[in-house]
């Protein structure tokens, strides 16, 4: 109930009061800074992760501001922090992967995959409130719109003739990139063709969250936070010249 007063000053929307026998836990902001005061690594990552959430609070209209549950996702806000608390919070997350595969000699090749992308920035390693680890990733889509209400998805490859992924919309994947970073390599590379006629509508921030397949043999769940910009296509653009199938289908 009103998460957000841990980290931003805030002014409750209402009126709570409890229709059954409940526990009420209050602490001291004193006793806190004082304990984190000894653990200067922790105070910093939370100062960070304090710091995001305040960036991504700003961002809300008033209406979207609430007590009752988290108004701002606590992977968005994880997400937004500087790559030093990143990995650091990822930290007990591999601990707990490796207590429980790597003292046994399972799956070695996995954990150090995983490490390695954590300890570049490229993917946040945390736990969720029931202990499982989960591997967060960024990235940012494009839903362009033609004016007769189709929308442009982005096809897998079919070497054998058929492809094996869902088409999905055009995406890129975050590494070290800010979201207006990734976008920008998305209209420089294969939509660079039609960049010029594309106009720019509301962007949204949608959570996708499903098991991972690359590290699927030590349950680790993904996550995605997407950027997805809602862009609008001119009626009359034109594609250059003659292309194949494969790439036409891959434009409109």
């Amino acid at each position: 109930l009103a998460d957000a007063i841990l980290w931003v000053p805030w002014t409750f929307q209402g009126t709570a009061s409890a229709t059954t026998e409940s526990e009420l836990l209050a602490f001291s902001p004193e006793i806190i800074t004082k304990v984190l005061s000894k653990r200067t690594h922790l105070m910093q990552m939370l100062s960070d992760y304090r710091q995001a959430f305040h960036e991504k609070l700003s961002m809300l209209d008033n209406a979207d501001l609430s007590d009752i549950g988290a108004c701002i996702p606590h992977f968005d806000v994880v997400m937004g922090m500087q790559i030093q608390s990143r990995v650091l919070l990822g930290v007990p997350a591999l601990r707990t992967l490796k207590q429980r595969y790597a003292f046994r000699g399972l799956f070695g090749d996995s954990l150090d995959r995983l490490e390695d992308e954590i300890t570049h920035g490229t993917r946040v390693l945390t736990l969720d409130t029931t202990g499982n680890v989960v591997r967060i990733g960024r990235a940012v889509a494009l839903r362009v719109r033609r004016p007769d209400g189709r929308v442009l998805m982005q096809l897998g490859s079919a070497k054998t003739g058929f492809s094996d992924k869902e088409p999905r919309l055009p995406t890129v994947t975050l590494r070290h990139q800010e979201p207006e970073e990734g976008l920008s390599d998305l209209l420089s590379g294969d939509l660079a063709i039609m960049a010029a006629a594309l106009t720019f509508g509301q962007s949204s921030c949608v959570m996708t969250t499903a098991t991972s397949r690359t590290y699927a043999n030590i349950a680790v769940q993904n996550v995605y936070i997407n950027m997805v910009y809602s862009v609008a296509i001119s009626a009359d653009v034109q594609l250059p010249g003659k292309v194949d199938v494969g790439s036409a289908v891959e434009y409109l």
